[in-house]
């Protein structure tokens, strides 16, 4: 019997290394998957991901609203979320070119990670998803905030006929 030599996947997303949206310009690598938009700039593929599903939402909304115009999208989004602020903003920016989102500004408040102790009750702020009550030293406990990530408004320009 022949052994099959296993096919190598393909990969659809490429690894690359540096660490500033503002980098893309010049043409260095990303630290994270990303993905090619109109195959001029890569963007981040988590962020990038982020954003299109927030398109998605506030384009639905603007049906409610026909002939409005967005001015600002506002976000909340918790410490331990995994996200990027400047780099879901660059995002943002790049992905509404050319749509009726175009020149629509994305807010972000960052959501501070805070959790209460099982055992004393304490609440305290947290920086990693692994963290311990600084009163008593249990591991763990319950995480109050810090995984957010909501729309929390849509400002419509004051011209916007309703």
């Amino acid at each position: 019997m022949e052994e099959q030599k296993a096919e190598k996947p393909q990969m659809k997303h490429r690894i690359q290394a540096a660490t500033n949206p503002a980098d893309l310009a010049l043409g260095l690598p990303l630290p994270f998957p990303s993905v090619a938009i109109r195959g001029l700039i890569e963007l981040p593929m988590h962020e990038f991901s982020l954003v299109e599903a927030l398109i998605e939402a506030v384009e639905a909304e603007l049906k409610s609203h026909p002939g409005a115009r967005v001015r600002t999208v506002r976000i909340r989004v918790g410490e331990l979320r995994q996200v990027e602020p400047s780099t879901m903003e660059f995002c943002w920016d790049a992905a509404v070119q050319d749509t009726s989102l175009a020149g629509s500004r994305l807010l972000i408040e960052r959501v501070e990670a805070v959790a209460r102790c099982t055992r004393c009750h304490a609440k305290f702020p947290v920086k990693e998803n692994w963290f311990e009550c600084p009163s008593c030293h249990v591991a763990g406990g319950d995480l109050l905030a810090g995984r957010e990530l909501s729309l929390t408004s849509i400002d419509l320009d004051d011209s916007a006929v309703f």
